[in-house]
């Protein structure tokens, strides 16, 4: 019974965390949207790290709105992201 409640303790501090950092990136998305910015390491790593939430609605509709928003700055690499969204997401779904 202890292992149990330690188990519980340690998933539910990681879905805390993860809470966090899709916080902190959903942030970061908006302030990239509404300031503009048009640096591609930043918007690239934001678009890295939302990757991970894709398979949630919200972090989907996220990152396919930076992805949209980016495509005007960089096409290539937007494609890039889009592929590797289906490769990941869809493909054989």
């Amino acid at each position: 019974m202890k292992i149990d409640k330690e188990l519980y303790s340690l998933v539910k501090k990681v879905v805390e965390i993860r809470d966090q950092k899709y916080d902190i990136v959903k942030n970061e998305v908006n302030y990239i949207l509404k300031n503009k910015v048009k640096e591609d390491m930043r918007i690239q790593r934001t678009l890295d790290i939302l990757f991970e939430f894709c398979e949630e609605n919200e972090g989907l509709l996220l990152y396919k709105k930076l992805c949209k928003y980016y495509y005007d700055i960089n096409q290539i690499v937007t494609i890039d992201y889009i592929r590797y969204y289906k490769e990941e997401y869809e493909d054989g779904s």
